[in-house]
Formats: C-alpha cells, sequence, structure tokens
C-alpha cells in the first residue's frame, strides 16, 4: 500500500499467501516475513508492484508472533517459547535455536543481541542471543499484572499489561537482570 498521501492510501501491490490467514508480519526491507501457521514465508518486497517468494521454513510450532532485529528474526510459537533465526540470508533463514520459555511468548523485541520476551503472567524475560544458537537466561521482571506487548525505544522497554504501560530502564547491563523503573521517563 502506498501512504505517500496519508488520505488517500492506494493498493499497489499484493502476495497471495495460500492457506491460513497471516496474522503476524515482520520487516527488515526489503524483506517481509509473514507467518502462515507454522509456515515462515520470506517476500522480497523490493518492487512493490510484483512481491516475490524468496524462500519458507517451517517452525517447531504455530507461530504467534514475529519480530525483527540486528539481524535476526525471532517467531514466538504457541507453546513452545521462540524460535530464533539468522535473518541474514533471507530467502532461507537459518533456525538457530529454541528459547524454551515458561508461559506462551505473546510478543519480543531484540535490542543489541538481547531478546525481551512478553510472556503473560510471567512477565518479561530477557534471554542473551550473542550465541543464537544457545539463548542464554540474562534476567527476568515480574511486573504487577500480565505482560502481553513490548516495544524499544530511547533506551527505555516499554511493557503493556493489563492495567498500565509499565517503563523499564534498558542498559548494557542488563545482562546481569534489568531493573525497573518506578516513574516512567526516569532515567
Amino acid at each position: 500500500v502506498d501512504v505517500s498521501n496519508p488520505a488517500a492510501p492506494a493498493l499497489i501491490g499484493s502476495y497471495t499467501t495460500g492457506g491460513i490467514t497471516p496474522a503476524y508480519i515482520a520487516m527488515d526491507w526489503p524483506v517481509v516475513f509473514i507467518e502462515n501457521g507454522t509456515t515462515l514465508l520470506s517476500i522480497d518486497a523490493s518492487d512493490p508492484l510484483a512481491p516475490a517468494l524468496l524462500g519458507t521454513d517451517t517452525a517447531p510450532d504455530f507461530i504467534y508472533g514475529l519480530s525483527t532485529g540486528d539481524g535476526l528474526l525471532i517467531a514466538n510459537l504457541t507453546n513452545t517459547g521462540a524460535a530464533v533465526y539468522d535473518a541474514s540470508p533471507p530467502q532461507n533463514p537459518v533456525y538457530e535455536g529454541l528459547i524454551s520459555a515458561a508461559g506462551s511468548s505473546q510478543e519480543a523485541v531484540v535490542v543489541q543481541d538481547v531478546a525481551y520476551l512478553a510472556q503473560s503472567s510471567y512477565g518479561v524475560n530477557a534471554q542473551d542471543l550473542t550465541a543464537p544458537w544457545a539463548p542464554a537466561d540474562a534476567g527476568y521482571w515480574t511486573g504487577p499484572n500480565y505482560s502481553y506487548a513490548v516495544a524499544h525505544g530511547a533506551g527505555h522497554l516499554f511493557v503493556g499489561n493489563d492495567f498500565s504501560a509499565v517503563t523499564i530502564h534498558h542498559t548494557p547491563a542488563c545482562l546481569e537482570g534489568f531493573e525497573p523503573n518506578d516513574t516512567p521517563g526516569s532515567p
């Protein structure tokens, strides 16, 4: 969709996935990663008039969310945690390893080789991905409510939960665990 005129977006191209209606999409331009049940599709969108399939992979479980960062693709899985892929060969993302997670992995964000997974009643799990084939626990934070969404910006993690959004201070020292801020926006 061309949004150069936000008042009148125009459809300029499409790609038919076949099978299950895709619910999760992540992008590492010009590659679009699309979930199709347990199938991960890699689409070349460099020519938006004619998006083309680059490759596919079968995930270990149903995909429940996708995110990209630092050359990695994280596929949140329904019952088994999250799959880590090396997304640098976009035509064939390479499955690297599995992040075993308590609870279901709702959403993830990757920041400087650390994946932060929102895991509903289990809070936010930080995983060191410097060796993506062997994800390692790097910290854990349980908030006052269920954690469903996580985003990163301005050096902070923002965690969406049942009743509020909680800002968590993010520093490189997070590999020792990460600390919650008492006041959103504080250093």
